[in-house]
């Protein structure tokens, strides 16, 4: 008997025997995943794949047929691999034969009696003994199938790091080479690994993967690995420090790195360039960082950036930390006669006038991080940088702005309000001393 399909010879054109062998593996081992034991026998001429336990219907001769339905968790989600990969076979001259209950089906290309066309079409011939098998017998040479087992990592043994996410692919033979489920699906050059990304969706001929579900995982995977121990850690390390190209995997996003990697590379990074070191990828924004007291780093790797500003924050969050950071604060007896007097007069007259006794204990002298900055209100006290003290109308113009600060922020209207005021009170003050 012999049942012609509506599959065209001529589909996928740019198919080869690996696509074809690709889509009787993956058909098989979905099968495996459902729970029918998937075993392959390798003979000199022939390779075979089968199935315990497993039948087909006729109505698996029509396209569009499927048992795998919303089953992500299998490779071959469009359900028509087993007619896909006949006909690619055949057309390379590779005439499979399956097997199941007493049954053979011969795939084979033929001149349709209904269309105008070549198509697929299934020669059934019955009278076998059942063994309760699905068996696919795919004629290839040892050397062919050496060549081929490589795409299909649950045949062959190989070396990663493995989690839910995937894995990492650590031998040379690998190395940039992206699977998805165990199946080979594009080379990427100047990878340093390889990768066998689960959850991983791929386009219709299984050529490409989606760039979002890769990055994503990708990303999942290091930082899974990064936490396992210095191993791994060290690598991706060293990816960053080159930046290699696995590291636009982590380009724009780098959601998957634990906290405590991404805290171990901000710590490593400073340990490298120094305190307050931070990667940037402007020369601007070095400018930018040394204004503030920090050493803009100016790296390659947009990576390395992403990871430890989850750390840092952006420039602008860290330029503001630099701003407001002391490095030293000073005792009393560590100002010179000078600084002492100017700091007495104004903290005395502006106790007065704002009748606060206490104020003089509420100031603190220190050296801020960031050179232009001269004073902060911080906690209900007031941080006076030491340089300021040598003036004393800085002074008295410094402590008045830190002491605004009890109404408002710098601009809002409340800050600007309490200025004038105090300014306005020692006016009058002055003014009242001198009648």
């Amino acid at each position: 008997m012999l049942i012609e399909t509506s599959l065209i010879s001529s589909a996928y054109p740019s198919w080869g025997i690996f696509e074809g062998v690709r889509e009787i593996f993956q058909n098989m081992r979905d099968g495996h995943l459902e729970g029918y034991d998937m075993h392959i026998n390798v003979e000199p001429d022939a390779v075979t794949f089968s199935n315990t336990g497993v039948s087909l219907p006729r109505e698996a001769l029509l396209i569009g047929y499927t048992t795998k339905v919303d089953k992500e968790d299998q490779a071959g989600c469009f359900g028509e691999g087993l007619k896909i990969g006949s006909l690619v076979l055949a057309r390379s001259g590779k005439n499979v034969k399956i097997r199941f209950g007493t049954e053979m089906w011969v795939p084979k290309i033929v001149k349709s009696n209904v269309y105008n066309a070549e198509v697929l079409a299934v020669e059934i011939v019955d009278g076998f003994e059942d063994y309760g098998v699905l068996s696919v017998v795919v004629p290839l040479s040892q050397m062919e199938w050496n060549e081929l087992k490589y795409n299909f990592l649950t045949v062959v043994d190989y070396e990663s790091f493995h989690c839910s996410s995937g894995e990492i692919l650590t031998e040379p033979r690998y190395k940039g080479r992206v699977y998805v489920k165990d199946i080979f699906v594009q080379k990427m050059d100047k990878l340093e690994y390889g990768y066998n990304l689960h959850n991983v969706k791929t386009d219709r001929d299984r050529k490409m993967v989606d760039e979002w579900d890769a990055k994503r995982a990708v990303r999942k995977i290091w930082g899974t690995a990064c936490e396992e121990g210095p191993l791994f850690y060290r690598a991706f390390w060293n990816m960053l420090m080159d930046n290699k190209r696995d590291t636009d995997f982590f380009m724009y996003s780098s959601s998957g790195i634990p906290e405590c990697v991404a805290k171990q590379i901000t710590d490593d990074f400073q340990d490298k360039y120094g305190e307050n070191s931070y990667p940037v990828l402007y020369e601007s924004e070095v400018k930018d960082l040394s204004h503030f007291g920090g050493r803009g780093v100016v790296v390659s790797c947009n990576a390395l950036v992403q990871i430890i500003q989850t750390v840092t924050g952006d420039t602008d969050e860290i330029k503001k930390q630099l701003a407001s950071s002391v490095k030293y604060e000073y005792k009393s007896n560590e100002l010179d006669g000078v600084e002492k007097v100017n700091l007495f007069k104004v903290a005395s007259l502006l106790s007065k006038i704002l009748n606060c006794p206490d104020l003089r204990f509420k100031i603190d002298i220190v050296d801020f991080s960031a050179s232009n900055t001269l004073g902060q209100y911080r906690g209900g006290r007031y941080l006076i940088a030491r340089k300021v003290l040598s003036n004393l109308s800085e002074t008295m113009k410094t402590l008045i702005h830190e002491i605004a600060h009890g109404c408002g922020r710098d601009g809002e209207k409340s800050h600007v309000s309490s200025i004038e005021q105090i300014w306005a009170k020692l006016f009058d003050y002055k003014d009242r001393r001198s009648k």
